[in-house]
């Protein structure tokens, strides 16, 4: 009797369904097969970059995505980051006010800092 072994994508496969990525990760995808195919032919990773007019480094930090997640670590990670950071209430930083005409003795008009937390940042404060 002849034993017949699949590999364990195909089973991931079975159970998940296909993963169907975005417009953004499969481009990302193209560019990783392209840059390692000019790599493969004879080129250095530099000159591979360059002829794609694709950053080495980003190429790098795709590769490495793509091993440790898979397919989906190429997809869009900008608006998961933005919405994150906007959740997270416990986050602080410092607002710079507006120059104004009031009360500051001269040279000290812009040095003065807000103190306010993430929610708060990008709203006009006065400073009384």
């Amino acid at each position: 009797m002849r034993q017949v072994y699949y590999p364990r994508s195909f089973f991931f496969v079975t159970r998940n369904g296909p993963i169907e990525l975005g417009a953004r990760a499969a481009d990302r995808l193209r560019w990783l097969k392209a840059w390692k195919a000019l790599t493969g032919n004879g080129l250095s990773s530099h000159q591979a970059a360059d002829a794609l007019q694709i950053p080495r480094s980003t190429l790098y930090r795709w590769e490495q995505r793509l091993k440790s997640e898979g397919l989906r670590g190429l997809e869009d990670r900008t608006a998961d980051i933005r919405n994150a950071a906007a959740a997270h209430s416990g986050r602080q930083s410092y607002q710079k006010p507006s120059r104004s005409t009031g009360s500051n003795t001269a040279g000290t008009a812009g040095r003065n800092w807000l103190y306010c937390s993430s929610r708060m940042a990008g709203t006009h404060r006065h400073q009384r």
